[in-house]
């Protein structure tokens, strides 16, 4: 994938066609996600438009972490003043404690989240997943920040039954790993 080395911070208003063209081969894809309504208010009240994660991977593997009992790629909410790329660099650091490099963009989803029992109550959500590489696969003892409910991270080469987004990360397994 190409892209470049690094760009302006992203306004919470851009578009994911605008952040997709200054790459090569990124995905688009787009999902919609019912949430209970006391769910659906809390996610509402603390929406942002852009969360930027990473799909890390080194030898035959993919870094993961753990909330609840759900596997994720390690990930967040895109900080002000940001770039893309710095936001999923250090949102890896933080829920992992590896430090990695940025090969470039693997996929834009746009997740419309629903209130289940008002369906016209929903806001759209952009997540960027980046494609990164480290050199150093040590973990942190200590995964995420306090409060972030991360409690386990691994590098695992066959990915878990109950990992979120599966399909996304089974397909960039498939294309980038083995």
């Amino acid at each position: 994938m190409s892209g470049p080395s690094s760009f302006p911070s992203l306004p919470s208003s851009l578009a994911p066609e605008d952040l997709a063209s200054r790459y090569d081969g990124v995905c688009r894809r787009a999902n919609t996600i019912a949430f209970e309504s006391e769910r659906w208010t809390t996610l509402e009240a603390e929406a942002e438009e852009w969360g930027v994660g990473a799909f890390c991977y080194h030898d035959d593997a993919v870094l993961l972490v753990c909330e609840g009992e759900e596997w994720l790629l390690p990930g967040g909410i895109l900080e002000a003043g940001e770039t893309p790329e710095e936001g999923a660099r250090r949102e890896l650091r933080e829920e992992t404690g590896v430090d990695a490099d940025i090969e470039g963009l693997a996929a834009i989803t746009t997740q419309t989240f629903v209130d289940e029992a008002e369906p016209a109550n929903r806001f759209d959500f952009r997540f960027a997943t980046f494609l990164a590489t480290t050199a150093d696969p040590t973990t942190s003892s200590e995964p995420g920040l306090d409060g972030e409910g991360i409690e386990t991270v691994a590098w695992v080469s066959e990915i878990p039954e109950n990992t979120f987004d599966r399909k996304l990360v089974v397909d960039l397994f498939q294309s980038v790993v083995e």
